[in-house]
């Protein structure tokens, strides 16, 4: 990938961010072990958002949502019950109406953005380029997680990103790329997608099989 860059005319810089401080100013926490701040105000835009969906919704707030399904999202059993690792989290939830205490996600963010625009600018780049995945995303009933490379400070600074596909694995299992700029630089981003996809040509269309077993579990146990 990195040789199909140059060949179509690309500088590329190994590691850029080395000795540039960007990783140390994460903070993983959780279960998960990725820098959560940012959303500690999940609680309270749902909340925002249900209210201002007007007077015929038939739910205009979170405690109603709870009601109605019988199930509460945010206890330590739920489905974000792991942001509940943030005490700013915790504290939000005593008042919905409220939002919650955001400096500390907007001092990091400051300091990502600051730290990212400086290495872009010490090494001339237009965009930064990695694996979109660690590994092979796994098959569809696989208690294996998806191990994306999107990671939190890229989410926390707010940085655009687009994906391109860039070969397979021996698997057969797609491989791609993704390709990061500054804030507001998705013009250029899909430019370089764009090109890098018209260059190379790697993307197969699919071919969409599911056996009625994967449709249906139950259905592996009828006679056939």
């Amino acid at each position: 990938m990195i040789a199909e860059l140059q060949r179509q005319g690309a500088t590329t810089v190994a590691d850029p961010f080395g000795g540039s401080g960007f990783a140390s100013l994460a903070k993983p926490i959780g279960a998960w072990q990725y820098d959560q701040r940012g959303e500690e105000s999940v609680a309270y835009d749902l909340q925002n958002y249900l209210t201002h969906l007007g007077p015929t919704a038939a739910v205009r707030s979170v405690a109603e949502l709870i009601t109605r399904t019988g199930k509460n999202p945010f206890t330590e059993q739920g489905p974000l019950g792991y942001e509940r690792a943030q005490p700013t989290f915790v504290a939000s939830l005593a008042d919905l109406s409220r939002p919650p205490d955001l400096r500390g996600f907007r001092s990091v963010r400051e300091q990502y953005i600051a730290t990212f625009n400086s290495v872009m600018d010490r090494h001339r780049l237009d965009a930064l380029v990695f694996p979109q995945s660690l590994s092979e995303v796994p098959l569809l009933h696989s208690d294996a997680n998806i191990m994306s490379t999107t990671v939190s400070q890229i989410n926390i600074g707010g940085f655009p990103g687009v994906c391109v596909p860039a070969g397979y694995y021996p698997s057969g299992t797609p491989f791609g790329i993704v390709l990061v700029g500054r804030l507001w630089a998705e013009s250029k981003l899909l430019g370089l997608a764009h090109a890098y996809e018209e260059r190379t040509r790697l993307r197969k269309t699919p071919r969409l099989v599911l056996r009625p077993a994967e449709l249906n579990p139950a259905e592996s146990e009828r006679p056939h």
